[in-house]
């Protein structure tokens, strides 16, 4: 939690995220100075960048395994009665 309180520490999971954003944007000028630390501190909170992380691997575990069930580049074979 932003406030610092965690369930099961003393400071929550995203708090020294927090802290940084909020130390970046007393110190800057302009708050676009900021945006990598509340990046960090949004994909700390909700986790989207490692969601879609987690998708596009699942997407590309199914590709091999289907591809390792159903090659694409496996020639047929063919018979030709030329005799």
């Amino acid at each position: 939690m932003s406030s610092g309180f965690g369930l099961r520490s003393k400071n929550g999971r995203c708090y020294g995220n927090w802290m940084d954003y909020r130390g970046c944007m007393y110190h800057s000028k302009e708050p676009q100075q900021c945006s990598l630390q509340l990046e960090d501190y949004i994909e700390c909170m909700h986790h989207f960048k490692e969601s879609e992380w987690h998708k596009q691997v699942e997407k590309k575990i199914l590709a091999k395994r289907d591809e390792f069930k159903h090659p694409t580049s496996v020639k047929k074979e063919t018979t030709s009665s030329h005799h």
